[in-house]
């Protein structure tokens, strides 16, 4: 099974490169695993759940954090504090 799904993802990757669209991600080529119940359940909860502008605002600090140079200079700090006082135009 996983041999067949690597052959389709190949496929999928040169057809792609042909096409100039992107490849199928591989999770979704490898067979109909089920969610799990728990998780499920989790998600089905988690819909009715608002964000706060504080999750959102450490949601991005995360992210910005995360995605940055490898760097001793640059911490979650460092981070938070550039993001009090860099914005974005609308």
């Amino acid at each position: 099974m996983i041999h067949r799904a690597f052959k389709v993802y190949r496929i999928g990757v040169a057809r792609s490169a042909v096409e100039g669209i992107m490849a199928d991600r591989k999770q979704f080529l490898i067979g109909d695993e089920r969610a799990d119940a728990e998780l499920l359940a989790l998600l089905d909860a988690s819909r009715n759940t608002s964000v706060s502008e504080e999750d959102l605002r450490e949601q991005r600090i995360s992210f910005a954090f995360g995605n940055a140079l490898n760097s001793e200079f640059i911490t979650k700090e460092s981070v938070r504090l550039a993001s009090k006082k860099i914005r974005l135009l609308a």
